[in-house]
C-alpha cells in the first residue's frame, strides 16, 4: 500500500484513463485534505477536466474523491458573478479557492453510485481498494457522462440539464447560472431559451442573492448577466 500523496498505483491507473498528475502544494481544497490533482490530458482548449483524491477534512485517513470541469473564461466570469451578486460571505470562500487547480463546478465521485448505493463505507486513504474504486468509477461511470463535455456545446448541455451526478442541488447555483448564460451567449443560444433553462432552478440560486429584483425574476438576472458579459468584451 502507498499514500495517495505519492501513489504510483493510482497515478498509473488514472494515466491509462487519460488523467495526469498536476504538481501542487495545495493543503485543502473543496473538502479534500492534501488533494492529489489529476488533469485530463485529452482536454480541449475550451474545457478542462479534473479529478481530486485526498483525505476527508474531518477524518484525514478516509478517502474523498471529486471530479470537476471548467472553461477558463467561463469560470472566471462565474466567479465574478458570484462575488457581485451573491452573499458577501462568498467572498471569503472565493479567497480560499485555488484558481490554478480548482473548478467551481465540482462534484463528489460517490454521486455516481447514488442509484445503486454501491459505496456504503469509507475507504482508507492508503489502500488498493481506493485505487480500484477511483479508476473503475471514473472508467465505467464518469467518462461516459463527461466525455462529451469537452467543448462549449457539450459543457452547456451538461450544465443546463439537471441529471446525476451534476445536479443543480449540489452546485453553486449563482455560478452555475452565470456559466449557463455565458456559454449560451458564446453559442448564440436565444436569450429566451437561456432563461428557460434557468427558470426551473430559480429558487435554488436566488436564495443566496440579496437583490430582491433577482430573487423575484429569472429574466432580470439573465439580463444583468448578459449585460455583464457584453460589457466585459467591450
Amino acid at each position: 500500500m502507498c499514500k495517495v500523496a505519492g501513489n504510483e498505483c493510482i497515478d498509473a491507473s488514472l494515466a491509462s484513463l487519460g488523467y495526469s498528475r498536476v504538481t501542487t502544494n495545495v493543503r485543502e481544497w473543496a473538502d479534500v485534505h492534501h488533494p492529489s490533482v489529476y488533469r485530463a490530458t485529452g482536454h480541449s482548449d475550451e474545457v478542462e477536466h479534473f479529478l481530486y483524491v485526498g483525505g476527508g477534512i474531518r477524518r484525514h485517513q478516509d478517502a474523498v474523491a471529486k471530479f470537476g470541469f471548467r472553461s477558463p473564461v467561463v469560470e472566471e466570469f462565474s466567479i465574478n458573478a458570484l462575488l457581485k451578486y451573491g452573499h458577501p460571505n462568498f467572498g471569503q470562500w472565493i479567497a480560499q479557492h485555488d484558481r490554478q487547480i480548482g473548478c467551481i463546478m465540482n462534484f463528489n465521485l460517490d454521486c455516481l453510485h447514488l442509484p445503486d448505493k454501491q459505496r456504503c463505507i469509507p475507504l482508507p486513504l492508503a489502500s488498493r481498494e481506493l485505487t480500484h474504486y477511483v479508476t473503475t468509477t471514473a472508467s465505467a461511470r464518469l467518462l461516459p457522462i463527461v466525455r462529451d463535455a469537452r467543448s462549449f456545446t457539450g459543457l452547456f448541455r451538461l450544465l443546463a440539464s439537471d441529471v446525476e451526478p451534476c445536479t443543480w442541488l449540489v452546485s453553486h447555483g449563482i455560478a452555475r447560472a452565470a456559466q449557463v448564460v455565458t456559454l449560451g451567449r458564446l453559442l448564440d443560444v436565444p436569450r429566451e431559451a437561456i432563461a428557460g433553462f434557468l427558470a426551473p432552478h430559480h429558487a435554488l440560486y436566488s436564495r443566496h442573492v440579496p437583490d430582491p429584483d433577482i430573487r423575484s425574476s429569472v429574466d432580470y438576472f439573465v439580463d444583468r448577466l448578459i449585460e455583464d458579459w457584453e460589457r466585459r468584451n467591450n
